[in-house]
Parts: C-alpha cells; structure tokens; sequence
C-alpha cells in the first residue's frame, strides 16, 4: 500500500528529495513554496512520508529519512514510476534553460553496437550514482535515460 502510495505522483519523491537540501531539512512552508502546494496537501504528502519512515521531523524541520527508494525490475509500480517521471520531463522541456539538457534521438545501428552502447551507459550510470552519492544535497534533479528498440 505504501508503495502505490509513493509511486501514485512524482511529488512524493520530489518531496523526499528536497527534505535532503538545505540545513537541517525544510520546512513545510518550504516545501509548500517550492512544488507550489496548498498546506493541506503538503502536510498529506509530508505526513505520509514520516509514516513510511522516509522522512523524519525535528524542531518543524523535516529531512531525509531512509535514504534510497528503488523499484525492483517487474514491480508492478514501474512503469507509473517511470511514467511519472517523464511526463514531468515533458512538462520540463517547456521551460528549459541553457544549464539543463534533454536530448531525443532515435538511430539505426547494428546488434552488436545496441549491446556495446548498452554496456556503456551501465557503466555511466554506476559512476552517475557513485558521483551522486558522494555529492552534498544542495538541489534535486532528474535523469532520464532510455534505450531501447523501436518496435511499433
């Protein structure tokens, strides 16, 4: 139940994440501010994640609780995980400035290269984490990364 709770809206993820900046967490008019919220959603949302241990509250701040979330391939809550998150680059893309990327681009290539290039981008995306998890929490972003063949 807790998890068809948390992948129903990128905001409880958003949430989660952004409890980790600033110092000593955020508060909820911070929170409210930030995604734009009337206080009785951000106190659903923030009241859902003290319950599932994912955030913790001291002196009206709250911040990072259990750290790391992940949706285990064949998770029923995958594909509205991923869905969210890219309708929310979609949402993005409209609003885009020079500091951010985004990039579409559909190839022809060879078996062998779709496995290569594959290779690649699991190697960038363990040193994407390892960079990631290394760094301070400052601000909260989104990567997106897709590769797969075109089928319909």
């Amino acid at each position: 139940e807790e998890k068809s709770i948390f992948y129903s809206s990128p905001l409880y993820s958003a949430i989660h994440l952004f409890a980790s900046t600033g110092d000593g967490g955020r508060t909820l008019e911070e929170i409210m501010a930030r995604f734009e919220l009337a206080r009785a959603k951000a106190a659903e949302i923030v009241r859902f994640l003290k319950e599932a241990n994912l955030l913790s509250e001291k002196e009206g701040r709250f911040s990072m609780g259990v750290q790391s979330t992940h949706v285990a391939h064949g998770s029923p809550h995958l594909l509205k995980h991923h869905a969210n998150w890219r309708i929310k680059a979609i949402q993005t893309s409209e609003v885009l400035n020079e500091k951010e990327l985004m990039y579409t681009s559909q190839v022809s290539l060879s078996e062998k290269d779709f496995a290569a290039l594959r290779e690649e981008m699991t190697k960038f995306i363990k040193s994407f984490l390892d960079k990631v998890h290394a760094s301070p929490a400052e601000e909260i972003a989104c990567l997106n990364l897709d590769w797969f063949w075109i089928r319909k």
